[in-house]
């Protein structure tokens, strides 16, 4: 029997072993490199393995396979006999040569490409092939012409000759001129196809029905429901407008507890009496002017408050920034606020509109000043001594002094080992810094000396601010506490916990402190005198 599918035989018996793959052994077909160990397999072998059979390397799956070009080339070099020039032998249970079959030795690169085209290739009988042999390409046109298994043009019609006289046939055939049996029996079954499609469209005509109706009853769900969210959220709007007023009502009661210097004589607490609320993300920054409260966030806006008169809510709301605003500062009758979208906007107190989009900054006229270089990472924390005199930068384990009046000279450089500065205040006795590693650190301000850690907090310490006389601390932090500390002995004197997420920012009015945090709100806490329970004997 002729081969009818690819056969490879060599011509010069079984390859060199280099050229057989260690995994299916045959020839290589498509080779390739284990970047793994170096070795090269058939690419659909390796795809299939775990590890190298060779010396057990395991095969990564997600290198990229290398074609082994020279591999690639000796294979495509061998002799082997075209498929069609080969037959199958029962004794020697291998092809051996078929003399009637190709004679040609091709080699094995340009085997498929010869074989597709080749005369000697084997196709089945267009009308029989279950009575016909297999004919080679160059005999099937005259095979299509003498077969014997030819049948009638028409068949269809009843005719049932076959043989290769089919055209002397077809003159005469009786069928010639007859309806084809086969196209009526066609028409019949196309008529009842046509019939259970009509009954299908009819029940799907009703089903369609159906789902209208549905759905019009959705619909008059769906407004039903509509106008019951509307009434909800109309509620759910006067409640907290409620809410706000409740806590705005209990602020109003201490617009004129404000002094140059805090009054506060030990033991003392502060106790939260409201929320600001307004935000819609995270409030980053706080800044007093007078009796004005400015508060900034994710938000992207600026909110204005009257801190004497906090009954009022918002008094006004600043937009400008495209992107997060993160500081805020207020100098010569102007508010400056910086965003994470790298501008400065300058605000006129006077009327809050826009003055300006603008390193040091001359505050009059909005032109740079002085740009102080040098520094060798993030600068997270600026803060001015009492007298404005010297500059205070915060930054990964330093503390740079800047002269103001010598155009910002270094003048000392306090380090440490507590990582970044992320808030720094400045007193009459201490320089103050509140690092990444969770502790408030005190430094002397002549000798710049290490005085103290506070420590306490469980996250970062974000914002700091000290009483007027310098005697106590707040000090903000990522855990949401913020803790009140006595600077005459170091010690704690109460933690307040109100917010859900990182205090940012601190801000101390008189005997009120404002906290901002990342849940979006502004708590109010007041200074009240505890009493000590007792009368002492005169």
């Amino acid at each position: 029997m002729a081969a009818s599918l690819h056969v490879r035989k060599f011509v010069s018996g079984e390859p060199n072993s280099h050229l057989v793959c260690g995994i299916c052994t045959s020839v290589f077909s498509d080779p390739v490199i284990n970047v793994s160990c170096g070795h090269s397999f058939c690419r659909k072998c390796l795809q299939a393995a775990s590890c190298c059979p060779l010396d057990s390397a395991p095969v990564d799956h997600a290198a990229p396979l290398v074609v082994n070009r020279a591999l690639e080339s000796q294979v495509d070099d061998l002799d082997v006999y075209c498929s069609h020039g080969l037959k199958w032998d029962e004794n020697k249970q291998d092809y051996v040569l078929d003399k009637d079959g190709c004679p040609l030795i091709l080699k094995l690169g340009d085997q498929l490409s010869h074989e597709r085209l080749c005369e000697h290739g084997l196709l089945p009988c267009p009308n029989k092939p279950s009575e016909c042999a297999m004919i080679r390409k160059k005999h099937y046109e005259q095979h299509c012409l003498l077969c014997p298994f030819k049948p009638c043009a028409y068949a269809d019609r009843g005719c049932s000759f076959e043989g290769s006289d089919v055209d002397g046939h077809q003159r005469e055939c009786p069928f010639k001129g007859a309806q084809s049996a086969v196209i009526g029996q066609q028409t019949a079954a196309r008529l009842a196809n046509n019939q259970a499609l009509l009954t299908k469209v009819t029940r799907l005509e009703e089903k369609v029905g159906d789902i209208e109706a549905e759905n019009s009853q959705l619909r008059l769900d769906v407004q039903s429901s509509k106008q019951l969210v509307e009434g909800l959220e109309k509620r759910l709007a006067l409640l907290e407008d409620s809410l706000r007023k409740s806590d705005v009502l209990r602020l109003s009661r201490v617009s004129s507890l404000r002094t140059a210097h805090e009054s506060w004589l030990m033991p003392f607490q502060f106790k939260c009496i409201g929320t600001l609320r307004g935000h819609r993300d995270a409030v980053s920054c706080l800044v007093q002017h007078q009796s004005l409260l400015f508060s900034c966030g994710s938000d992207r806006t600026i909110k204005i408050w009257n801190a004497d008169d906090l009954s009022k809510g918002c008094q006004q709301t600043l937009t400008q920034h495209q992107s997060s605003i993160e500081r805020l500062a207020v100098g010569n009758s102007f508010l400056y606020c910086a965003g994470a979208d790298f501008a400065i906007s300058v605000w006129s107190l006077a009327d809050y509109s826009l003055f300006k989009q603008i390193q040091v900054w001359d505050g009059t006229t909005m032109e740079n000043v002085h740009t102080i270089s040098g520094l060798h990472h993030w600068v997270r924390s600026l803060a001015f001594n009492p007298q404005k005199e010297r500059l205070y930068s915060g930054s990964h384990n330093t503390i740079e002094v800047w002269n103001c009046r010598t155009k910002y000279n270094l003048t000392a450089k306090i380090s440490h080992s507590f990582g970044s500065v992320h808030s720094l205040v400045i007193t009459s006795k201490f320089v103050i810094a509140g690092t990444y590693n969770n502790n408030t650190h005190l430094y002397d301000c002549v000798t710049q000396k290490h005085v103290f850690c506070l420590n306490g907090h469980i996250g970062c310490i974000s914002s700091i601010v000290a009483s007027p006389s310098g005697r106590f601390l707040f000090t903000a932090s990522a855990d949401s506490h913020v803790q009140l500390w006595n600077l005459e002995n170091n010690l704690p004197i109460q933690s307040l916990s109100r917010h859900e997420g990182s205090v940012n920012s601190l801000v101390l009015h008189g005997d009120l402190l404002f906290t901002g945090s990342d849940d979006s709100e502004i708590k109010v806490f007041r200074h009240f005198k505890m009493d000590m329970g007792f009368n002492p004997i005169k």
